[in-house]
């Protein structure tokens, strides 16, 4: 397992590095310099080059996967100034050397709150830069992650003992409630309206083990509504990935969804969805992407996924 994620000394590297960002983080004086760290510290594109580069000499096959994880890069806004780089060492330094500002925002992202979270292990806190991109304000708040990790933990291990799906959503689905009110519990500043208007979008942009849970599922304790009720939700994994490109330009306006998982879990789905493009009676395929011509105005994706904690890279 650790030969798949590189080298061990490269690990040590990171793992030291993590205490000079929390070092960092703490002596930041505002908020958007706090959360300009925060994105630093998820965007480290040597380390994700030198994966890469492994998995590629394990499997030359997956030479393709990373040339095409680099056009998507490029065409997300994520590498700039760079159209056709040498090799990979050019590729790895101008990686290094960009980083976008917390503050620099598509015009398509003018109505959200961007939350961006971090998670320091020498202070034992959590924290949340909140951004409102129409005010230009930022609002900075701290909660305790122990009792959220613990309660993580149990959903985790309770859904991966189960052996078949249907077990896996029957026997942990009350862990998983549980998980969502307490994250509701932790950070009581998602549910307060002058930081978070109620008709505000959300982006999340998590860090460290708030990337696997559902913050967007986060229970009010006072209304024991989700937070997804009231704030249409999208996760970044750091705002370097935000696109470049103002205008969404011209959508169908359908809705599409797209089931691919097994028979016997779409219970819920046909009445959910009754006039949304794309049947439910069957799974979906690649070839249902490739038909898309225009642009939906929703597209969802019903799905399984089976993640690599050690590596990400081998998530599937």
């Amino acid at each position: 397992r650790e030969r798949e994620t590189a080298m061990l000394p490269l690990r040590w590297y990171w793992s030291r590095l993590n205490d000079l960002y929390d070092l960092a983080f703490l002596a930041a004086n505002s908020p958007e310099e706090k959360a300009q760290i925060a994105d630093t510290s998820k965007n480290r594109p040597s380390l994700r080059s030198n994966l890469w580069e492994e998995l590629c000499k394990k499997d030359p096959a997956r030479r393709k996967d990373y040339e095409r994880e680099l056009k998507n890069e490029a065409t997300a806004g994520y590498i700039k100034n760079i159209k056709n780089p040498t090799s990979d060492k050019e590729l790895t330094n101008e990686l290094a050397r960009t980083q976008r500002k917390v503050t620099d925002i598509p015009e398509d992202c003018k109505k959200f709150v961007i939350i961006h979270f971090y998670l320091n292990h020498i202070a034992c806190m959590g924290y949340a830069a909140i951004y409102d991109v129409d005010l230009k304000t930022w609002e900075f708040k701290e909660f305790p992650y122990r009792k959220l990790f613990n309660s993580y933990l149990t959903w985790y291990t309770n859904y991966n003992l189960m052996p078949s799906p249907k077990d896996k959503i029957a026997k942990s689905s009350e862990h998983l409630v549980d998980l969502c009110r307490e994250i509701g519990c932790a950070m009581p500043f998602l549910f307060n309206k002058t930081i978070i208007p109620a008709e505000k979008n959300v982006v999340f942009i998590p860090h460290d083990f708030l990337r696997r849970i559902p913050l967007h599922g986060a229970l009010n304790k006072e209304t024991d509504k989700a937070f997804l009720q009231e704030h249409p939700c999208c996760y970044l994994p750091m705002w370097s990935l935000a696109s470049n490109n103002n205008g969404l330009g011209t959508t169908s306006g359908e809705h599409i969804v797209f089931k691919m998982f097994r028979e016997g879990e779409e219970f819920f789905l046909e009445e959910e969805f009754p006039d949304w493009i794309k049947s439910l009676s069957r799974e979906a395929c690649a070839e249902d992407l490739k038909e898309i011509q225009y642009p939906p105005k929703l597209l969802v994706v019903f799905c399984h996924g089976k993640a690599d904690v050690v590596n990400p890279f081998n998530s599937r």
